[in-house]
């Protein structure tokens, strides 16, 4: 069953639904929006891996990959278009250990991450990036970490979709 607004008959919602009739057919249309200009990718990390300093996460299994920004055999995204951005990874440690984990753009840190002994360490940005720029998560520490997979559970990801290109 669809319904309308120019249903609604009550009459203290009828100035409301007005409001709501003008505010809807101000915004754009998503019918005609170039398939060019979406762009959204999610990977997860499949099994444990052990890093070393300044070493690339490659999540391994794509689960969305709109634009095909996203390379897993390196683990990096690769900007398609001028845009707003969100941009999200999380990183489980492994047991009684710490993983510090880094997004980065060009090889500069945008965010920090940092986990110990099972825990999930998340990060969410908004960032303006340009067609080229390379984003990727790796590890920042000396020494070596275990980033934990959790298996078929995905515990690590890694994630970005474009909110407004320009």
């Amino acid at each position: 069953m669809q319904v309308t607004l120019s249903n609604i008959s009550v009459p203290r919602f009828d100035s409301v639904a007005k409001r709501v009739r003008h505010t809807v057919g101000c915004w754009p249309s998503i019918t005609g929006t170039n398939a060019t200009d979406q762009v959204g990718f999610t990977a997860v990390l499949t099994h444990d891996l052990t890093l070393g300093p300044l070493q690339t996460l490659e999540y391994d299994k794509v689960h969305t990959n709109i634009g095909n920004g996203y390379d897993s055999r390196h683990g990096i995204f690769t900007v398609p278009i001028n845009g707003l951005y969100i941009v999200s990874a999380t990183t489980c440690s492994g047991p009684s250990q710490g993983v510090r984990t880094e997004i980065v753009r060009n090889g500069i840190q945008l965010a920090a991450l940092y986990g110990d002994d099972y825990d999930i360490a998340s990060h969410t940005i908004v960032v303006s990036l340009e067609q080229n720029d390379e984003v990727w998560v790796r590890h920042f520490a000396e020494g070596t970490s275990t980033v934990h997979a959790g298996g078929d559970r995905y515990y690590s990801s890694f994630s970005g979709v474009l909110v407004a290109a320009f």
